[in-house]
């Protein structure tokens, strides 16, 4: 019966560690798209009185890649969500279910998940990508 303990725990100590990798690509990605998104704006502003053209193009590109991003926040989630699953039912074996404890406590403070906030910044990129064409037809840019 030990053994089955300890294969447990070993078990559970991988799926912790491969969940805070999860986490660094997470992180790892947004950094990417908040740096493309950032360089994008910043061109399309910079192009918009001179070349609308290209400007638009460069917009409807960076909606196309804030929706990836979205898209890729949302699937890091179900990643993480499964992830926790497995880790909650591991934690009914062992003496104290650190995770499933956080959560609880977590969960009561009403407190937001992080990826419910994260899922703002593609959106206002997004937002931010109809707003330099739409300025600059009324010449507002």
């Amino acid at each position: 019966m030990e053994k089955d303990q300890e294969t447990l725990f070993e078990q559970y100590k991988i799926l912790v560690e491969t969940t805070s990798k999860i986490s660094d690509w997470r992180q790892s990605t947004n950094n990417f798209y908040l740096a493309v998104n950032t360089t994008l704006i910043a061109i399309a502003t910079y192009l918009v009185n001179s070349s609308q053209k290209t400007s638009l193009m460069i917009c409807l590109v960076g909606i196309i890649i804030s929706i990836l991003w979205y898209e890729n926040i949302v699937s890091y989630k179900k990643i993480n969500k499964a992830k926790f699953k497995v880790i909650h039912k591991m934690e009914e074996e062992l003496p104290l279910g650190a995770f499933s404890l956080e959560k609880r406590y977590y969960e009561g403070d009403d407190c937001k998940e992080l990826t419910s906030i994260e899922r703002y910044v593609p959106a206002v990129f997004g937002l931010l990508y109809l707003i330099i064409p739409i300025g600059s037809y009324f010449k507002i840019l």
